[in-house]
């Protein structure tokens, strides 16, 4: 299987059943025999064992607390403590999963979280805000956001503090490693926020819940989608209820997806000012009949259905006519053998999903030719390969498993 190289290292899936759902892919490459079918999380503590979940994977170890490192580095409980310190920690590391959202027909509804991740680091020291890009195959984009109190990261942080009615620290410095796109239709601005709102609630003592911290964040975002699946992890369903947002978070087996991410410049608000207000009723019927078949599809691992299923008449058209090349990319990606392909998000993005891993590679390349044709670029080279789906954790306690890592 040939993948670009910066990928290769990507190439494992994540989540409590990583390693069953190794063994399933070493079988579609001729590996391993068949394993059972998935039953339960492993380690039996639900999903205790989901290491690097898109939820809070602060450090993204997911070792036990208590366990101590070479480096001096220390794990904090599940009440955000240091581990004997009895004081909140002032140093906490949060990775927050890249998310596709829509999946289709599933517009303002899907999202699903992809194991393509951004890291950051928040210390509560010196005076003012800081923000400093320390590397990531995006840092060079990302090192043009604002580098102070008007970063995303900053404003999540401190919003949860006033949301609370805590008083915002005297100084704040944040070291983030930037891996997804930036305005790419991969969640890279709701990497930011859950990531400044979880760091927040470490540091204070956890005192929101889960919900509340959707709500915060969906707020900021302005749609719930790709929120929800960075902070939830999995496949998820979020939607509008009065002032409350309903979620179901779903196991779903590895799924192995190839992206292309075109050059150009795009913004979910400019996209979203192309829809149209109105749509025909028989279209909205069309887009409902296949949202829950694209959910038991990706639930159940059925290519086939995905196949027949993921479509949509509300959104994508208008979409795909903004992306230059991108109606020819998602052909491309259909000849190569791909099982369905969507538009990412509000784009530009096109993400393909693909029944094999080795069908991956040659997706992914079908596509960056196509954009080439259409005398479009592409960022991060020719081939983004994203294997596994983060799985849910199901309560904030779990997060102890994955403890933030507090530093000396």
């Amino acid at each position: 299987m040939a993948l670009h190289p910066l990928h290769r290292r990507r190439l494992r899936p994540v989540g409590a059943h990583a390693r069953l759902a190794g063994c399933a892919s070493r079988r579609a490459l001729g590996g391993r025999a068949p394993v059972p079918a998935l039953r339960r999380l492993r380690g039996g503590g639900g999903a205790r064992g989901a290491a690097g979940v898109g939820a809070l994977a602060a450090a993204g170890t997911g070792r036990r607390r208590g366990r101590r490192r070479g480096t001096g580095r220390r794990e904090v409980s599940a009440a955000g403590r240091s581990d004997g310190a009895g004081e909140r920690p002032r140093r906490v590391t949060v990775r927050v999963p890249a998310t596709t959202a829509n999946l289709g027909p599933g517009f303002d509804c899907l999202g699903l979280a992809l194991d393509l991740w951004n890291e950051a680091a928040f210390a509560l020291e010196g005076e003012g805000a800081e923000v400093t890009v320390a590397g990531g195959r995006a840092a060079a984009a990302a090192a043009r956001l604002p580098g102070g109190a008007d970063n995303l990261l900053v404003q999540a942080f401190l919003r949860l503090h006033e949301e609370v009615g805590a008083a915002p620290p005297r100084g704040l410095r944040v070291t983030c490693r930037v891996d997804v796109p930036l305005a790419s239709g991969l969640g890279s601005s709701s990497t930011a926020v859950v990531a400044g709102l979880l760091a927040a609630n470490e540091v204070l003592g956890r005192p929101l819940g889960r919900d509340r911290l959707l709500s915060l964040a969906a707020a900021m975002e302005g749609h719930p989608d790709n929120v929800a699946a960075a902070l939830l992890g999995g496949l998820t369903i979020v939607v509008q209820k009065g002032d409350r947002l309903l979620t179901k978070k779903l196991l779903v087996p590895e799924v192995h997806v190839a992206l292309a991410v075109p050059d150009l410049p795009f913004s979910t608000r400019e996209a979203r000012a192309g829809l149209p207000e109105q749509v025909p009723l028989e279209d909205a019927v069309f887009n409902l009949q296949r949202t829950p078949l694209v959910v038991e599809a990706l639930r159940s691992g059925d290519f086939e259905l995905l196949h027949e299923v993921m479509e949509d008449r509300l959104h994508q058209t208008t979409r795909l006519g903004l992306i230059p090349g991108g109606r020819a990319a998602w052909e491309a990606a259909q000849r190569a053998g791909a099982a369905a392909v969507a538009v990412s998000g509000s784009g530009p993005s096109i993400i393909a999903f693909v029944s094999l891993a080795t069908d991956a590679g040659r997706v992914a390349r079908a596509m960056a030719e196509a954009f080439a044709a259409a005398g479009c670029a592409l960022r991060c080279g020719d081939l983004m390969f994203t294997a596994g789906i983060p799985y849910p954790i199901e309560r904030l306690e779990e997060l102890a498993e994955l403890a933030a890592k507090v530093l000396p």
